[in-house]
Order: structure tokens, then C-alpha cells, then sequence
């Protein structure tokens, strides 16, 4: 019998590996699209473009916010709301509990 394999991925804050579904996902679209504009969604969900992952806790956002972790991992040629972004994050994982 063949098990199938777990996909394991990395927080972009406290750097823990994880099985994916464990994970929130911010994707920004590929270059090519016109209008860039980033999506967070469960780490189920599939978009094509690159996806960081962070954990669905609320102290790893915390930390991310306090840190400007993704203002440093997102060029400034994006236009982008960090705080729309932690207010999107914030919401998903109170809305998991």
C-alpha cells in the first residue's frame, strides 16, 4: 500500500515546518497580471503566483506585523496594504476558532 505524501511547508516568521494544511497563505500573483494583488487564503486552497505561509496564530502574525516581515519579503514595486493584509489574517484565523 502506498501512503501518500503530506506536503510540508516553512512559516515565513518562526520558520516551523508544517503539513501545509496547517498553514495561512498570502499569494501574489504572477508578474505578468496587470493589476497585482495579494489573496490570503487557507493552505488548501490552490492560486497560481508565490505563496508565502504563516502560521494560524495569532502571536506568529503578531510577530510578523511587529517585525515588518512582509513589507521585507515584498518588493515596494507592489502596491500593497501591510495592514489590510494583517486585518485579512487576523480575520482568518478568528474565524477558524
Amino acid at each position: 500500500m502506498i501512503s501518500s505524501r503530506v506536503p510540508i511547508r516553512k512559516c515565513i516568521v518562526c520558520s516551523e515546518r508544517k503539513p501545509k494544511k496547517e498553514f495561512l497563505m498570502i499569494v501574489r500573483p504572477a508578474k505578468s497580471e496587470e493589476r497585482v494583488e495579494l489573496n490570503v487564503m487557507s493552505g488548501e486552497d490552490k492560486k497560481s503566483g508565490r505563496g508565502y505561509y504563516i502560521c494560524r496564530d495569532v502571536n506568529c502574525i503578531q510577530r510578523a506585523k511587529k517585525t515588518h516581515r512582509l513589507e521585507r519579503l515584498l518588493s515596494k514595486k507592489y502596491n500593497f496594504e501591510p495592514e489590510k493584509i494583517y486585518e485579512l489574517l487576523e480575520k482568518a484565523v478568528h474565524g477558524d476558532d
